[in-house]
């Protein structure tokens, strides 16, 4: 059960989305606000978002652009600092670690996969998968054996060697989403990883994050202007204009 949620959709500025569980969430974000200054005037993109994600969910946020989605993302990906409220990652509140500690943290606890893949070109398949490990200072020899492991995880290994050029844009995908996930971190967190993929290839995507998070326990975060992969996701949230809501009926997102 759900904070305030019933089967018609609430804003929950002010209201802390989460579900009940006996541990404490890995994310918690608590009245979340982000303000941009545009000359005389202030511009709240971010308006008291309360959100807790727990170990093992799959949940999406979906929302027309310009709705906040990539600002709470940023947030949540320790790429930006909100104007005000508190997040707590893993039991550390992220306000009180200091500037120079912040891309450690990130490295650990967040793993990234977004749209445009952001592969490094002149690196084959393996070495781009190593790459979080290599700046964690993981030996070389481990590095090679978990990014194999995880390679096989997501039906890649028999391209390892393989030069980007020589990929699909779905297979670059799934490098990338092995990238993300080999240095097992506390949360993953996708920007539209199906908006460059036909449908086909885009909803193999989504499968493969199923599987991550049914077999393996993989937390992610899936964030889509596309009501229909949102849908695919065990918990969806809707964002509008720097608010969340929650929908008790997927059939809601599909209607939106």
């Amino acid at each position: 059960m759900r904070c305030s949620v019933n089967a018609s959709c609430h804003a929950f500025a002010g209201t802390i989305i989460h579900r009940q569980f006996t541990m404490p969430p890995l994310i918690q974000l608590n009245d979340i606000r982000k303000r941009y200054r545009l000359g005389p005037i202030d511009i709240e993109v971010l308006k008291g978002i309360n959100l807790s994600i727990d170990d093992g969910e799959l949940i999406s946020i979906v929302g027309a652009s310009g709705c906040g989605k990539t600002t709470l993302m940023n947030i949540v990906g320790l790429m930006d600092q909100a104007t005000s409220g508190t997040y707590i990652i893993d039991n550390r509140e992220v306000g009180k670690v200091r500037d120079r500690e912040l891309s450690a943290l990130r490295n650990r606890k967040i793993g990234f996969v977004f749209q445009g893949y952001h592969l490094l070109p002149r690196l084959n398949v393996i070495d781009n998968v190593g790459i979080p490990l290599i700046y964690r200072g993981v030996k070389a020899k481990e590095i090679r054996q978990r990014c194999r492991e995880i390679l096989q995880k997501v039906g890649m290994l028999d391209r390892e060697h393989q030069k980007l050029n020589q990929l699909s844009g779905g297979q670059q995908q799934r490098v990338a989403i092995a990238r993300a996930v080999v240095g097992r971190p506390t949360l993953i967190l996708a920007d539209e990883p199906t908006g460059a993929l036909d449908a086909d290839t885009g909803a193999d995507i989504m499968r493969l994050f199923q599987q991550l998070n049914r077999d393996e326990g993989m937390t992610f975060l899936i964030i889509s202007h596309d009501p229909k992969i949102a849908a695919t996701c065990k918990r969806q949230i809707r964002m509008d204009d720097g608010v969340l809501y929650e929908d008790a009926d997927p059939a809601t997102l599909l209607a939106s």
